[in-house]
């Protein structure tokens, strides 16, 4: 028996404390991360990863449910941490030691487990020109874990937690400058077009804890056909500023990669492409991008492409 999901401000009223709203803020996003990283397909848990989830009743009876399915019991607990909440959280908000998720999180990051790619300057499009002839709307999993081989670890930053070479950090300043897959890559053959064209990067699908997403969505589904609004409850909800004082600021749903997510399916992501292969970039390309097709590599001496 399924029951109606929660609006923001049902959500309100069960959470009134700013303290429990901020920590909810908090773990999305340090859960972003997760959500957002690229992974291989051999992907395990750390054991402090694992260590550092504490579930609410909702997300244990939901671990349950999943090992029965054999579902391993670190990835069943995994997933329920980057799932987050549905109609309720499936995480102990007031009881998870943040800390330790961070560094859990964090250790992950330097030990190569959890990859992401650095945006900035031009490492990463200087090694797609070496092992790419012609330009790519996406790459494989495999595909991406060789781009990145050698490059910088990522450098974003959720919140207070900024992840880059020494794993993740805790900033005095908050900001959104959130991980992601869709990078500029990409000079097409136009000559006409000064523009990096984007590629979405891919990842480790078939590991278990991506593998088995299906089976907590529809669990969850069982519960709520709908997600309650958190996204619209963190808009709202408080986190803390530089100054040290409490603020409201927009945010991601931590259910975005849950029910309704745009990602590919699982044969879709097999072949390699990914739903936004044909997005717009948004500067020289109305619709959709330009068809594949052979790619020039930017001269830094011209200070254009060749």
């Amino acid at each position: 028996m399924t029951t109606k999901k929660l609006s923001k401000d049902d959500l309100a009223a069960r959470s009134p404390d700013d303290e429990w709203r901020r920590r909810f803020v908090e773990l999305s996003d340090l859960v972003g991360f997760l959500g957002d990283c690229v992974i291989s397909d051999h992907y395990k848990p750390s054991d402090a990863l694992n260590a550092a989830v504490h579930l609410s009743e909702l997300g244990n009876k939901m671990v349950r449910e999943l090992t029965r399915q054999s579902v391993p019991t670190k990835e069943a607990r995994l997933m329920c941490l980057v799932q987050t909440a549905h109609r309720d959280p499936l995480v102990d908000v007031a009881e998870v030691d943040l800390d330790a998720l961070r560094d859990a999180i964090g250790a992950e990051i330097l030990s190569g487990a959890l990859r992401f790619p650095f945006v900035y300057g031009r490492a990463l499009y200087d090694r797609a020109a070496d092992l790419h002839a012609d330009l790519r709307h996406s790459l494989t999993g495999e595909e991406t874990l060789a781009l990145l081989d050698g490059t910088p670890i990522g450098v974003f930053q959720h919140g207070r937690f900024l992840s880059g070479p020494y794993g993740l950090l805790q900033s005095v300043q908050s900001r959104q400058l959130q991980a992601t897959r869709r990078v500029p890559l990409f000079t097409c053959a136009d000559l006409s077009c000064t523009v990096v064209h984007s590629c979405t990067l891919g990842t480790g699908w078939d590991a278990p804890v991506n593998d088995h997403r299906n089976k907590l969505t529809k669990l969850l589904q069982q519960q709520s056909k709908e997600p309650s609004d958190w996204g619209d409850f963190s808009t709202t909800s408080p986190r803390i500023s530089g100054s040290g004082t409490t603020t409201s600021t927009a945010r991601r749903s931590p259910t975005c990669w849950a029910t309704g997510c745009p990602r590919p399916s699982s044969a879709a992501s097999r072949n390699g492409s990914s739903t936004g292969a044909t997005a717009a970039c948004g500067t020289c390309c109305s619709s959709t991008e330009r068809s594949p097709g052979p790619r020039r590599r930017w001269s830094p001496a011209s200070n254009g492409p060749v």
